[in-house]
């Protein structure tokens, strides 16, 4: 939306309408970074607010510590080449998200199509560099700043910047910022100078990105096509990948959740206030209303409020319809105090209510 926006502004040729959009860019950067400086400050809860800025570099640090702020924004750069990291083969994956055999050893085939796919991105950024530094000579010479050049500049200045600031670069991310680094090469190939030493250039590059593309996508294929008949095909939590959940033959999976709620009251399409669920049991309970996540509340991530041992007293204190969650995701108090049935633990509103004020009568 942004390059869009600087792209109309910059072939408008009216002030006016260039005035606009670029006033519309600046007030939604504004806005998305205020956002987003909200959302980094809990200070109710200081141990999920430690966790929340160590992901972002804050711009108050400029204010206070200028030396420190540009040292750690420099270090962030230096670990955006996790970006392409996190798109390589791995004996072992972040979170456990895919499957692992073996987490010390990568198989030949892999660890060398890992060298293809870096060189690729390594090639792509010093071609991005080459054909931007290109289209600044022309513009030098020409006396005037092109549109052709303006907008890949403003994209490339977005990705420095997501860089600079975001302090974690974990797998997800790469699906973000992998896609505007593209962009960027695409935004940039009509700049491609028109001569032979450059078109034979251009042959080779693509060739070599066609064939690594084409033997990872079959390496892909060899890795994990065991798992999709087995783990992948059965309903529930995956074997092996605590985070990834199997939405294939669900009947069986969606009928013991239905049952082991039904035995605190918890009972799908209800509003159900403040549900507590966990990756499996949302599927069934879906239409609750602004349910909490068993794994931010739980152990780790909700240590403020008791998520270490036991967070009914938070539950209660925010109305919950209650909990049907995997026993596994709930704090060992908690759980103690549930009703488990099979792989699900559930407690109903009206215990959650008793045993809160069992905690805190004198």
């Amino acid at each position: 939306m942004a390059v869009s926006a600087l792209y109309l502004a910059m072939l408008s040729r009216r002030v006016w309408v260039g005035a606009i959009l670029l006033g519309g860019l600046g007030w939604t950067s504004y806005e998305s970074l205020s956002f987003l400086t909200g959302r980094l400050h809990c200070s109710d809860a200081p141990f999920l607010d430690e966790i929340l800025k160590s992901h972002f570099l804050s711009t108050n640090l400029l204010g206070t510590s200028p030396v420190d702020f540009f040292h750690r924004g420099l270090d962030n750069l230096h670990e955006s080449k996790k970006y392409v990291e996190n798109v390589l083969f791995h004996a072992r994956y972040q979170s456990d998200w895919l499957p692992f055999t073996d987490e010390s050893r990568l198989d030949v085939l892999s660890a060398m199509l890992n060298v293809g796919i870096s060189v690729i991105y390594v090639a792509l950024a010093g071609y991005i560099l080459v054909l931007l530094a290109e289209r600044l000579r022309a513009d030098w010479h020409d006396g005037k700043l092109a549109v052709q050049t303006t907008v890949p500049v403003a994209l490339l200045a977005g990705i420095f910047a997501i860089s600079f600031f975001m302090a974690s670069k974990n797998f997800y991310e790469s699906s973000l910022v992998v896609p505007l680094f593209l962009l960027l090469f695409a935004l940039l190939l009509p700049s491609i100078p028109n001569s032979v030493r450059w078109r034979r250039l251009h042959s080779y590059m693509f060739a070599f990105l066609l064939v690594v593309s084409i033997l990872s996508q079959m390496n892909l294929i060899r890795v994990f096509a065991t798992y999709v008949p087995n783990q992948w095909g059965e309903g529930g939590q995956v074997a092996g990948q605590w985070l990834s959940v199997s939405t294939s033959d669900f009947t069986q999976v969606r009928k013991e959740v239905v049952e082991a709620a039904a035995r605190c009251g918890i009972k799908p399409g209800e509003a159900n206030p403040h549900l507590v669920i966990d990756d499996i049991t949302y599927f069934v309970f879906h239409d609750a209303y602004r349910p909490f996540h068993a794994l931010y509340i739980g152990p780790g991530w909700g240590r403020d409020i008791g998520g270490d041992t036991n967070y009914l007293p938070f539950l209660n204190k925010n109305n919950s319809a209650g909990v049907i969650a995997r026993c596994e995701r709930l704090p060992p108090e908690s759980r103690r105090l549930s009703t488990e049935s099979g792989d699900y633990c559930c407690i109903s509103q009206q215990d959650i209510k008793r045993l809160s004020e069992q905690m805190t009568s004198p």
